[in-house]
């Protein structure tokens, strides 16, 4: 007759229960570890990507705001760009990608220019997005670092690159016209 009690375990049987303890969760350990840190490392190149160089995101504003078609262009850390021209017919994107001179040359200007100085500048104009015309807002990063610049708050009339910055919105919007 059994009353509750079970013979006490073998010593041998308890480390065969703890020795498949120890490998299960071993096993199980491995695949949450292969599942977690292998696969599509894409993400983590991109993190590495986006601090390294330079990007451009720029936006016009002002009279084109009214009436809907204020274009906008973003050069990433490879020279590609996306070019977005809007209209009340509907947005158009294009994507090209600047020559290699070309990209060189923004890079230069870029780094060359003391982006934190001109930051701390004041615009000696008025603003023509106030007269119905068109300013720019740029968004550069350099590395890891961005930097916001707007044509009506900040002095960028006389620096040789927010030149170049907005020749690019007649540049682009000749070759993606709609």
């Amino acid at each position: 007759m059994s009353h509750g009690h079970s013979a006490p375990m073998s010593f041998t049987r308890m480390n065969l229960i703890l020795a498949a303890t120890f490998v299960f969760g071993f096993i199980c350990g491995g695949l949450i570890f292969l599942v977690v840190h292998t696969g599509d490392d894409s993400v983590s190149e991109a993190k590495k990507e986006k601090v390294k160089g330079i990007s451009v995101t720029a936006e016009s504003y002002g009279g084109c705001t009214s009436i809907g078609t204020c274009p906008s262009y973003i050069i990433n850390q490879k020279g590609d760009y996306t070019f977005t021209q809007k209209s009340a017919a509907g947005d158009k994107v294009s994507e090209d990608e600047l020559t290699t001179k070309q990209f060189d040359e923004l890079t230069t200007l870029v780094r060359e220019t003391d982006l934190a100085l001109l930051q701390k500048t004041s615009a000696t104009t008025e603003c023509a997005a106030i007269r119905g015309g068109a300013s720019e807002r740029y968004t550069i990063s350099v590395d890891s670092e961005e930097f916001l610049f707007d044509s009506c708050t900040q002095e960028l009339s006389r620096s040789e690159l927010f030149s170049t910055l907005r020749d690019y919105f007649i540049v682009f919007t000749a070759l993606h016209r709609m």
